[in-house]
C-alpha cells in the first residue's frame, strides 16, 4: 500500500556490506538524469546543512548506528537515530538559515500552488513537483536536497542511491489525515520530511507515527509520534515494515506544512500482501428457520409482493436500492435504545477492530452464532434482528427483490455472517478487493469519476430510494408492462444471468444512524470498480438497508 505523496516512513534497515564505501571514502559522482540540477537564477540563495552534520565525526558515529542496529543521540548537536520500531532519524535546526523558511512559507499559496489530493486512504493538499517549478526558492531548495543532502544520506545509511529524488510540499488542514501505510513503490529507498509550520503541539494532531510490524509485516500499533516541528528533518529507510501515517489533524486553524518526497535507488524484493478475509459459510449452515421474524420486524410494506416488482426495476438499472423504513419505528427506537450506551445503557462491551493498514472500528463483544442451542449473549431483540437477516424468510425476501436464486437449485451459495460495527471519529475501512492478494495501487480523486444526480444529497451518486409511502400511488401503474417487451428482455437477459449468477455478489448493510446525519459527518459507503475507480458513493440514512448488486470493492 502506498501513497502518492513522500509519506513518512521508516523501517528497519537493509543491512550495510563489510565492503561498504564509508562516509569519509570517495565516491564517484551520480548524474542524475531524471532531474538535472536547475539553473542558478539571480536570486538563487546558497543553503547550508546544520554545522553539526558537516561534521565528519557526525556523519561517522551516525553510518555506524545504522548498520549497527545501535541507537545513536549526539550530546547537544540535535540529531538523534532510533531503530525502533524501525530505523529512522530525527535532526532539529536541520537548515542553518531559517529566514529562508520563512520566506519559503510567505511564497506557497501564492507562487505555489496546492491541488486536492483524496483517497480512501489520505485527504490533504499538494503543491506539484517541486523539480518542475520556477522559483528562486525553490531552485535554492531543489538543489540544496539534489547535493548536499543526497550527499548526507549516502554518508549515512550506505544505500545505493541513484540520485532521483522526488520532492513536494503537502498541506493539511482540519480533518485531513493519511491513513497506515508503508511507502514502498517502484525504487523508493529513503522517505522524508521537513516540517514547516511554527509553534504545532501535538494536541493539533497532524503528528507522524510510527508501527511496529508483526513478523508477518502486518502493522499492529502505534509506538511512537513525531511531533512536527518547524525546520525538523525525518527520514527513514523504506521497507515492508516502514508502516506510518499522519494522524488527523483536529484543530480548526491549525495548517501542517511540510516539504516531503523520496531518494531512489535499487528497489528492494516487495513480498506479496495476503489479507486475511471474512470467514464465509455454506448458506444452508447458517439458516435460521423461523418463519415469524419478518412479521415481527418488517414495515409492513415490505412484506408486499406488489412493491417487490418496482424494487427490483430499480436495483436492476441502478445495481443498488435503498429501503427506507425497512425496521417497523418501534422495534429500530428500542434496538438504538439497547445500542445506546451515553449513559452506560447499553450491555455491550464495545472492543476495537484494528488492521491498521485495513480497518479500524469496534464491535461487540457478542457471539453471532445462530445455532438454537447456543444461549444469546445479547438481548433478545437484538439477538433476534441478528437471527432475522440469517433468516430463511430474509433469504426468500432478497430471492423475490433481486431475483437471486440463494436457497434453490444450489448449495454453493456462500455467506458471510451478519456482523454489528460502530463507526466513530477515527473509524475507517480502507478500499479493499473481494480477493486475498492486493498490489497497493491507489487511485487519486482527479483520475475518479463521481456519478453525480439530484437524489437525496449533492454527491450521493446513482443511488435509487425507494420509499414505500411515495411508491403507493404508481403501484397500478409500474405494474403494467407490455408482454412482448417482458418476452424480448427474458431472451435477452437469460445468457447474461447465467453468465453472472455464479459469481454475483450481494452486499447487505444496515444503517442505524442519527436523524440528522450529515455528508459532513463522513462514515459514507464508497463502491469502486477493481482499478480503484470511484463508482457510488453512498450517505447513510436513518432506518434504511442497502442493498448493493456487488462485483466490485467497497469500504
Amino acid at each position: 500500500m502506498f501513497a502518492t505523496e513522500p509519506c513518512e516512513k521508516a523501517d528497519i534497515a537493509v543491512p550495510i556490506s563489510s565492503t561498504a564505501t564509508s562516509p569519509s571514502q570517495s565516491q564517484p559522482t551520480i548524474v542524475d538524469t531524471h532531474h538535472p540540477p536547475p539553473k542558478k537564477s539571480k536570486l538563487f540563495r546558497e543553503l547550508d546543512l546544520k554545522a553539526a552534520l558537516t561534521l565528519p565525526q557526525v556523519r561517522n558515529h551516525l553510518r555506524q548506528s545504522w548498520e549497527s542496529g545501535l541507537d545513536y543521540a549526539g550530546s547537544n548537536d540535535g540529531v538523534i537515530l532510533t531503530n525502533y520500531p524501525y530505523i529512522h532519524v530525527e535532526i532539529l535546526n536541520f537548515i542553518s538559515d531559517t529566514s529562508y523558511l520563512d520566506e519559503l512559507v510567505k511564497k506557497l499559496g501564492t507562487d505555489v500552488k496546492f491541488f486536492e489530493k483524496s483517497s480512501d486512504l489520505f485527504k490533504f493538499r499538494q503543491s506539484s513537483d517541486l523539480l518542475s517549478l520556477s522559483l528562486s526558492e525553490i531552485d535554492s531548495l531543489t538543489q540544496f536536497f539534489q547535493s548536499k543532502v543526497l550527499e548526507l544520506m549516502k554518508d549515512v545509511t550506505g544505500l545505493p542511491l541513484d540520485g532521483k529524488v522526488d520532492m513536494f510540499i503537502s498541506e493539511y488542514l482540519q480533518t485531513d489525515f493519511l491513513l497506515c501505510h508503508d511507502d514502498e513503490l517502484e525504487s523508493r529507498r529513503i522517505a522524508f520530511i521537513l516540517y514547516l509550520s511554527k509553534e504545532w503541539e501535538a494536541s493539533f494532531g497532524g503528528l507522524l507515527d510510527l508501527f511496529v510490524s508483526s513478523e508477518e509485516t502486518e502493522p499492529l500499533s502505534i509506538v511512537k509520534s513525531v511531533i512536527p516541528v518547524f525546520n525538523k528533518f525525518v527520514f527513514f529507510n523504506v521497507t515492508s515494515r516502514s508502516f506510518h501515517q499522519v494522524s488527523e489533524v483536529v484543530r480548526k486553524d491549525a495548517r501542517r506544512l511540510a516539504i516531503s518526497g523520496w531518494f531512489y535507488g535499487k528497489p528492494l524484493p516487495r513480498p506479496n500482501l495476503n489479507f486475511e478475509l471474512a470467514q464465509s459459510y455454506p448458506l444452508q449452515e447458517k439458516l435460521a428457520h423461523n418463519q415469524t421474524l419478518l412479521k415481527n420486524y418488517f414495515t409492513p410494506e415490505y412484506l408486499k409482493a406488489s412493491n417487490y416488482t418496482a424494487i427490483n426495476a430499480s436495483l436492476e438499472e441502478f445495481s443498488v436500492v435503498k429501503l427506507k423504513r425497512f425496521l417497523q419505528a418501534e422495534k429500530y427506537d428500542d434496538l438504538c435504545r439497547q445500542l445506546d450506551d451515553s449513559e452506560n445503557k447499553s450491555e455491550l462491551t464495545w472492543e476495537n477492530n484494528t488492521k491498521a493498514n485495513l480497518c479500524s472500528f469496534l464491535t461487540p463483544r457478542i457471539t453471532y452464532d445462530i445455532s438454537l442451542d447456543n444461549k444469546p449473549t445479547v438481548s433478545s431483540d437484538l439477538q433476534n434482528l441478528i437471527n432475522m437477516f440469517h433468516s430463511a424468510a430474509f433469504f426468500k425476501f432478497l430471492e423475490q427483490v433481486t431475483e437471486f436464486q440463494f436457497l434453490m437449485g444450489t448449495n454453493s451459495t456462500k455467506i458471510i455472517p451478519a456482523s454489528l460495527r460502530r463507526f466513530q471519529h477515527g473509524s475507517y475501512i480502507l478500499l479493499k478487493p473481494n480477493v486475498e492478494h492486493q498490489d497497493g495501487n491507489v487511485r487519486e480523486e482527479e483520475e475518479c469519476e463521481i456519478l453525480d444526480n439530484e437524489s437525496e444529497s449533492e454527491n450521493e451518486g446513482q443511488v435509487q430510494v425507494f420509499d414505500t409511502e411515495t411508491h403507493a400511488h404508481e403501484e397500478e401503474e409500474s405494474s403494467q408492462t407490455d408482454g412482448n417487451e417482458e418476452e424480448e428482455d427474458a431472451a435477452s437477459n437469460e445468457s447474461e444471468e447465467d453468465e453472472v449468477e455464479d459469481n454475483m455478489e450481494v452486499d447487505i448493510i444496515f444503517y442505524m444512524g442519527d436523524f440528522t446525519w450529515h455528508e459532513s459527518h463522513g462514515g459514507q459507503t464508497v463502491y469502486a470498480d477493481v482499478s480503484g475507480q470511484q463508482l457510488l458513493k453512498i450517505l447513510l440514512h436513518f432506518m434504511l438497508i442497502n442493498l448493493f448488486n456487488s462485483s466490485g470493492i467497497c469500504f
